[in-house]
């Protein structure tokens, strides 16, 4: 049994912690998403090497052998020469080679188009790593938060257990049950020289004129049945908080492949910092790819139209005949033969109804994205206005709610103070406890909020 206990020990003690930037890392190399571009990206590269073979020779060869009857004679290539009372086979090969010289630009062109493509995939793959880092940020942030409400659920239990084990010694009083485990001292009737022992002076001169002859708070059940409820809510939203947390680190384990006893290095959740500057839209991703899609736009409309000139080539053609049942002949022979051609030529691949419905196609796409860069500026202007006006508007929301989570732990101490000097109530004491917990959580989801719009402001910018 020790060994188990040191064992598991162990495994607590030495359990990795990560840092942000740790998980950032490993969430970008190994992300399905990215894993998934990552193949894409190789695709496209695979059609820039089909497009490098136009360069090589284009080799065909065909290969034919059929029966044949017997040729003895002059022959003149038709049926009407053969005998087929003897059977023999005839052949036939043809070779053909067709090396490009000069394309007019169609192959440089096309290869353009990719390697522009291959660039606005790079982009893409940058967009798609910036949407894996806003996750990570996400889970890391929640689970610091987490964190920092179980220990606000767990600071309020403390102080319900506190409340409870007054009332209960209250309802002992009642019911005539005194113990000597210092009930009397905390609960009795104030005097005003236990007062003095206790209390600060403060204290004791506001019991003097306002409490003097006050005497400690009768039992009330109803408010022991409160502090009950408000105990089982704390479970329950700390078995909610521990679903969640599990959740969490279940994604992450599972999406990572990191050890699922891992721990992160930050347990407080910090206010990200906004870096203040002029916007740059010309530096954003999106703006990037839509200037990349005009230059393709542009190659595109280059290509169609030198589809209408010819590709200068070199040819090459070789052709073998043979049949063993066949004389050779002088001069034509139809049945035998071995030569070798070398040429130039020119070579056209003419759909001039399909290039011209092509060329309106890309002129047109070329429009539409230039209109779209003209007024990309104005569009992520308003954008960017309303981003910078939303973080604003909960930077001061967290100021407010840290000044009403300041303002609710006075009213908490001050009724905790006066309940446990028997000068207030339980209700009171329960009430503010609510209220300042809340306030606390509140502030907690605020700056989480924040920071994960404050995470989307920077991608939108391309940082």
């Amino acid at each position: 049994m020790l060994k188990i206990f040191i064992f598991f020990l162990s495994l607590t003690l030495f359990a990795k912690t990560y840092t942000l930037e740790e998980l950032i890392i490993i969430a970008q190399k190994k992300d399905v998403r990215v894993k998934d571009f990552e193949i894409t990206y190789e695709t496209l590269k695979a059609n820039l090497d089909q497009l490098n073979a136009l360069y090589y020779p284009k080799i065909t060869y065909d290969f034919g052998i059929a029966p044949m009857g017997e040729v003895d004679g002059p022959a003149k290539g038709s049926i009407e020469d053969m005998d087929f009372d003897t059977i023999g086979v005839g052949l036939q090969s043809k070779l053909r080679i067709v090396q490009p010289l000069y394309t007019f630009g169609k192959i440089s062109t096309a290869k353009n188009i990719a390697n522009k493509g291959l660039e606005i995939a790079k982009k893409k793959e940058s967009e798609i790593k910036g949407d894996v880092k806003k996750d990570v940020i996400k889970a890391y942030n929640a689970l610091i938060m987490i964190g920092q409400i179980k220990d606000i659920l767990s600071d309020g239990k403390a102080q319900l257990k506190k409340a409870k084990k007054k009332l209960e010694k209250l309802k002992k009083a009642e019911d005539g049950d005194f113990d000597d485990e210092g009930f009397e001292d905390i609960d009795k009737p104030e005097t005003d020289e236990n007062k003095a022992e206790k209390t600060t002076e403060s204290v004791e001169e506001k019991t003097k004129t306002e409490n003097e002859t006050t005497e400690s708070e009768p039992f009330d059940e109803n408010d022991l049945f409160k502090v009950v409820i408000y105990e089982e809510k704390l479970k329950i939203e700390e078995e909610q908080l521990k679903a969640l947390e599990d959740e969490i680190k279940f994604g992450l384990v599972t999406l990572l492949g990191i050890e699922s006893d891992f721990k992160i290095e930050d347990t407080k959740l910090e206010i990200y910092q906004l870096n203040k500057g002029e916007a740059n839209f010309k530096n954003m991703i999106e703006y990037k790819m839509l200037s990349d899609l005009i230059e393709i736009n542009k190659l595109e409309v280059e290509l169609k139209q030198n589809s209408f000139y010819p590709n200068i080539v070199l040819l090459g053609d070789w052709n073998y005949k043979y049949s063993n049942v066949a004389e050779k002949q002088t001069g034509y022979d139809p049945y035998h033969g071995n030569s070798a051609v070398l040429s130039l030529g020119l070579r056209w691949d003419l759909d001039i109804a399909l290039f011209l419905a092509q060329i309106k196609k890309s002129k047109l796409n070329l429009l539409q994205n230039k209109n779209r860069a003209e007024e990309f500026e104005k569009v992520m202007s308003v954008k960017h206005k309303h981003l910078q006006s939303d973080l604003q508007y909960t930077l001061k929301k967290i100021e407010s709610l840290q000044a009403i989570s300041k303002e609710s732990k006075k009213w908490f101490l001050g009724n905790a103070t006066d309940y446990y000097m028997g000068l207030g109530k339980a209700k009171d004491l329960l009430e503010s406890l609510a209220a300042y917990q809340k306030s606390k959580i509140d502030v907690m989801r605020e700056i989480y909020d924040y920071n994960i719009k404050l995470t989307e402001y920077k991608l939108f910018l391309g940082e």
